[in-house]
């Protein structure tokens, strides 16, 4: 039988560490400085900007020199980038939230920004090199012309980076519990959905008429349904997605503090995708959570009424004047009421320390032991007149009921007593026998 191997148990996608971190930046920038210019260029080249092959010269012209300049340069803001993303996981949760949300809700305009800029010199850096190096002459017009067709060469090729730096600094920054929404999904699907083949076909066209110099109204109209179809398909793919999201984002709408029922039962799948079964498995946990929860609460309430109807039985216990005692089936004091403690001249009952036999003279503890206990044992209750040693030894008559309390399987948890001191009865009893003698 084939055993699974290791590897097939590693996640797709682990956290990154600082080191595989910075790694990520500064493939991200390499990428955002080499792409535009070799790769859009040669686009822009194969569609008819520029000649082929002698764009490649213009490296080492101008446009080498240029790309070569604004790279150093990036490359030395690259560890201020790194230091200042490490520093938000020292941070307390909340303000490193903030913090990344201020800066990763510019990032995508600021990327885009820096890219767009970068490749507008170097396209015009790409003209002044062919120029220089002979191979063309350019107008104002063809330069603005050469403007108009890098845009679609920027934003195809920035979309790649984009997406490979925010998705590692995800693996970076969730792991440590920082969660921030850098980029919509909307937004994801804007740009695959209707920019980037909008941006395709642009190039596309711009080939075409660069090769032939022919452009008719049926181009343009046929263009635009394209396009139309593209985008409505998009709307139809963000509706889907929104709806299969909807439960989860009314469920990160509400308190975090609050498991209430109807969150609960919002939370039921709404597409037959990976969001749904999310979904569901988030609302299985939270249905648990939430029974869990009214269990607990059950039985805090049941522990609370329970230690109310301690607290009110151990003030009736407390106020009486008969004694009342509990042992353990070992005969081992464990509760003395106040009368009992008073008798004793204890102050608390954890300075008792005594046992049953210690507190009856050698004639009431045998009694007690031979028929009081075991009686109690076998039918719940014995009643019978024995004594109890006072705090100066003295014997102090008193009537004594014995109880037995068990658990549901009949083993004994422990017994309880109740004394009343019957001297004063016994004196009237005695003095009425010496008058009738």
């Amino acid at each position: 039988m084939n055993m699974p191997s290791e590897r097939a148990t590693e996640p797709e996608f682990p956290p990154l560490t600082e080191v595989q971190l910075r790694r990520s930046i500064y493939v991200a920038v390499l990428l955002a400085f080499l792409l535009p210019p070799f790769i859009g260029g040669s686009l822009m080249g194969v569609v008819g900007f520029y000649p082929m092959p002698e764009f490649y010269l213009i490296f080492f012209s101008y446009s080498g020199a240029y790309v070569l300049a604004v790279m150093l340069a990036a490359l030395i803001l690259v560890p201020r980038l790194f230091r200042h993303i490490v520093a938000l996981t020292t941070l307390p949760r909340a303000e490193a939230e903030a913090r990344a949300q201020r800066v990763f809700a510019r990032l995508p305009w600021q990327l885009l920004a820096s890219v767009t800029i970068y490749s507008i010199f170097g396209a015009l850096s790409a003209d002044f090199s062919l120029e220089h190096l002979g191979y063309q002459q350019y107008t104002l017009r063809d330069h603005l012309y050469h403007q108009f067709g890098l845009i679609p060469v920027v934003l195809i090729t920035a979309f790649p980076i984009f997406f490979f730096f925010v998705d590692r600094l995800g693996r970076y920054l969730g792991p440590r519990g920082i969660s921030v929404t850098a980029v919509p999904l909307w937004v994801k699907l804007l740009m695959l959905g209707i920019v980037t083949p909008l941006l395709i076909d642009s190039l596309l066209i711009g080939y075409y008429y660069n090769r032939t110099g022919y452009f008719r109204l049926e181009t343009g109209v046929l263009w635009f349904s394209l396009r139309a179809l593209a985008a409505g398909g998009t709307w139809l793919a963000w509706r889907s997605l929104r709806q299969g999201a909807a439960p989860l984002a009314a469920f990160i709408a509400s308190s975090p503090n609050s498991l209430a029922e109807p969150i609960r039962d919002g939370l039921a799948p709404l597409s037959l995708d990976e969001l749904g079964e999310l979904t569901a498995r988030i609302g299985q946990l939270l249905g648990t959570i939430v029974e869990n929860n009214h269990r607990l609460t059950a039985e805090v309430a049941q522990r609370q009424e329970a230690e109310g109807e301690r607290d009110r039985l151990t003030s009736i216990l407390e106020a009486t004047t008969d004694i009342v005692s509990m042992a353990d089936p070992q005969g081992n004091i464990l509760y003395f009421n106040r009368a009992g403690r008073s008798m004793l001249g204890k102050e608390t009952n954890t300075e008792m320390g005594i046992v049953i036999a210690e507190l009856h003279p050698p004639w009431a503890a045998d009694l007690i032991f031979k028929e009081g206990v075991p009686t109690a044992i076998r039918d719940g209750v014995w009643s019978g007149e024995t004594a109890i040693l006072g705090p100066d030894g003295r014997e102090i008559p008193v009537s004594q009921v014995i109880l037995s309390h068990k658990d549901a399987l009949g083993t004994l948890l422990y017994l309880s007593t109740i004394m009343r001191d019957i001297s004063e009865r016994q004196d009237v009893q005695r003095r009425l026998e010496a008058r009738d003698q």
